[in-house]
Parts: structure tokens; sequence; C-alpha cells
């Protein structure tokens, strides 16, 4: 790799493709050189902002102005980033600094690397917490049917319970906003009424 003629180095690529790895070997062979991972400016500086594209691009930006200003101090930037675009890529060659993509197997990465590997622990974490809810409600749901199934009802339970309807049938047509916006605008009311219940009291 030839970076003596260089004023910099970017490496960008899939975490746990070896950047890190790469900016320390620079960081030994050439004087004056300083690290600046992505991770770190996202820590210290880029804390507003998420993982979305454009997101991505304002990270890269603000550390191609990092670069810049090591630049100005006679330093050597080893930058490295997963992201990289056009426009960052352009300005790099103005600067003379050499610009590669760091690539292997995703599949390996993903069998040993911390990023990928605990999201997947953690997936199969939250499948099975979600699994176990489900069938614990299932068999709870079951449990109430089969006790109360055959259970008869009093007129003062029917009662109540038009009473909740009411309550219910008040709320929709008040409160809710998708019910009031589908009225307003002339929508299908049979369709936006569908819900509520076919008797229901007021006191």
């Amino acid at each position: 790799m030839k970076i003596v003629k260089k004023k910099g180095i970017w490496f960008f690529g899939l975490s746990g493709s070896g950047k890190t790895y790469a900016s320390k070997i620079i960081e030994k062979m050439r004087k004056n050189s300083i690290i600046i991972d992505g991770d770190d400016v996202r820590k210290l500086i880029s804390f507003d902002l998420g993982y979305g594209i454009e997101d991505r691009k304002i990270q890269i930006r603000r550390m191609l102005g990092i670069a810049k200003i090591v630049l100005k101090s006679n330093l050597f930037p080893v930058i490295s980033t997963v992201y990289m675009d056009k426009y960052v890529a352009k300005n790099l060659k103005k600067n003379n600094i050499k610009l590669i993509e760091v690539s292997r197997d995703l599949k390996k990465i993903m069998k040993w690397h911390k990023t990928y590997k605990n999201k997947k622990d953690n997936w199969k974490k939250n499948f099975s917490f979600v699994r176990d809810v489900g069938i614990t409600f299932k068999k709870i749901i079951r449990e109430a049917v089969e006790r109360k199934n055959k259970k008869k009802w009093s007129k003062k339970d029917k009662e109540i319970q038009y009473e909740k309807r009411g309550r219910y049938v008040e709320f929709n047509l008040l409160y809710d906003r998708g019910t009031k916006f589908g009225l307003q605008t002339g929508g299908n009311v049979e369709a936006i009424l569908m819900s509520l219940p076919p008797t229901a009291k007021w006191k």
C-alpha cells in the first residue's frame, strides 16, 4: 500500500471488516498520524445523529471537517467509517487523502463480530420472550373462557354491559381522531362505525 505521498487515509466498510485493525497498523507505520474513528466521533460529537442515510451523510461530512483541521496541523489523519458517498470521496481526492474500501465476507463477519452477533442473540431472546407471552396469554384466556362460558348473565349484568358500551361509543364519536376524521371528510359511515356495539345505554 503506497501512502508515502498521501496526506491521509480513509478506510470505509462494514463493521467488523477490519478498519480499526488497518488503522492501527497505519498509525504504527506513519509518524505524526492520528486515528479518527467513526464510533468515537459519534460518541463525542455526532450523538445527535441516527443511522439513516441522511444522518450518515452528515456524519461523514463532519469527519471530513475534522480531517481537514488535522491536515492544517501537519498531521496524518487515519479515518474509518462505515458509510461513504461521492461528495466526500471527491473532497478526499482534492485533499490528497487516500480512500480505501475494506471488504470481507459478510457471513464470516456476522459469525464473530459483536455488532452482528449481539443483534442475532438479542433477536433470539426477544423472539423467545414474545413466544412465551403468546403461549401464556393463550393459556390464561382459555382457562378464563372455560371457567365462565356456562355462566349465565343477569339483567343487572346486561345493564352494566350496556353502560360500558355507551362509554365506548361516546369516546369513539367525541374523542377518537380516526373516527372524527372519517366522519368530517365524508367517509363511508357504515365502515367507520362498524366497530360500535348494536345496543348501548347512557345514564
